[in-house]
């Protein structure tokens, strides 16, 4: 039997992995992660914010340029038509990285394994039963048995839905991302740039690629037909600086199709579990807070958890669930203020919702088919 089971292998499940080992080397922890790590991801920056929790986790010498390059700072065409330096915009002082998201995490995931930790790949929860205080959770070929159960299986919150727990949408974001394969030296920078039904995003990968996204809100992506590759190539057309960077290069044709919506779970933990990262709540990748957010709030998962069942403490799960709800206010309060920055569009339906959410109503079938766009990907 295993004291904690985490659902999950991305960097908030490693990384709760990793500090429940290093901090209560006693605990018998497994990471479950559905994935073999080789499937290609819309690559992500981490910001220079993030490097202290690397250290903490021991990772940050492994940093190493086959999984990521360095992240020399964002320019922006947003409020106006030219392209302007800022450190604004994904909290982006200092140099970060550039990552190549599944050799991350599946660096993370090796060092949980070297901190005593199992991790199993390709497994599957497909469901959960507690009893006299112990998880039997059913596997997609075996069961298991756990005193305590961390859900870090990301925006799908698997294991805290089957709790009865459920997700506030502000909104429905998506993000609709392409690769592009470059043979001569690329723009270091990330590059966003504003448009009419959303945002562009674009940062270079390793190994001489670059992600370009544009993020809109799911029923306005099904009106531009944004899953097919000739409306999205259209669509790049029409931007002024982001089509520039990927001219005469390759574009790979594998679509990446992922919600990037603001979610929260109604609670993050409950009789045996607690939600982590994702799972927990999501934010609008403007905030720059994804990758950085889901690390800190595995090692703080990490600590709730172990204090409940190493020290029986009567408050750490409480702890642990207002510095959620900390961060949660303190992102709505700068959400809008992102978003107000932008003016030249405001009456138009993705900006009037983030600006004046009053004036035109979320679209809840939207809602509805984010899981649709991804689920067709």
């Amino acid at each position: 039997m295993f004291d904690v089971a985490i659902i999950g292998g991305g960097p908030a499940g490693c990384g709760a992995a990793i500090a429940l080992q290093q901090t209560f080397p006693s605990l018998r922890v497994l990471a479950v992660e559905a994935s073999d790590y080789s499937r290609q991801r819309a690559g992500e920056v981490l910001p220079p914010m993030a490097r202290s929790l690397l250290e903490h986790l021991g990772v940050l010498g492994q940093m190493s340029a086959e999984l990521c390059g360095s992240a020399r700072g964002v320019a922006h065409a947003w409020g106006g038509p030219r392209l302007e330096e800022s450190n604004y915009f994904f909290r982006a002082t200092g140099e970060g990285w550039h990552l190549e998201r599944n050799r991350f995490d599946a660096m993370l995931a090796n060092q949980a394994a070297t901190c005593g930790a199992e991790v199993w790949r390709n497994r599957v929860l497909q469901g959960a039963e507690r009893s006299d205080g112990i998880w039997q959770l059913q596997m997609s070929d075996f069961g298991i048995e756990a005193r305590w159960v961390i859900d870090a299986t990301g925006r799908n919150a698997v294991f805290a839905r089957m709790q009865g727990a459920r997700f506030n949408s502000l909104d429905s974001l998506m993000a609709f991302s392409r690769l592009f394969q470059h043979d001569d030296e690329m723009e270091a920078r990330t590059i966003v740039e504003a448009c009419t039904y959303g945002w562009w995003y674009s940062a270079p990968l390793p190994g001489q690629r670059r992600v370009v996204s544009i993020l809109t809100d799911a029923d306005l992506g099904r009106g531009l037909h944004l899953s097919d590759s000739s409306a999205w190539r259209r669509a790049l057309q029409c931007t002024t600086h982001v089509q520039t960077l990927v001219a005469d290069t390759v574009m790979q044709p594998a679509p990446l199709v992922r919600s990037a919506a603001t979610v929260a779970l109604d609670r993050v933990y409950g009789d045996g579990w607690l939600a982590t990262g994702d799972a927990s709540c999501a934010f609008d990748p403007l905030s720059g807070q994804g990758i950085t957010h889901a690390l800190r709030s595995g090692i703080l998962a990490a600590f709730a958890v172990g204090d409940t069942l190493c020290h029986n403490s009567s408050i750490a799960l409480e702890r642990y669930a207002a510095i959620q709800q900390k961060q949660r206010v303190s992102f709505a309060q700068t959400h809008r203020e992102h978003y107000s920055r932008e003016q030249r569009w405001s009456k138009e339906p993705f900006w009037a919702r983030r600006q004046d959410p009053a004036a035109v109503p979320l679209d809840t079938q939207a809602l509805d088919d984010i899981g649709a766009l991804e689920g067709t990907h």
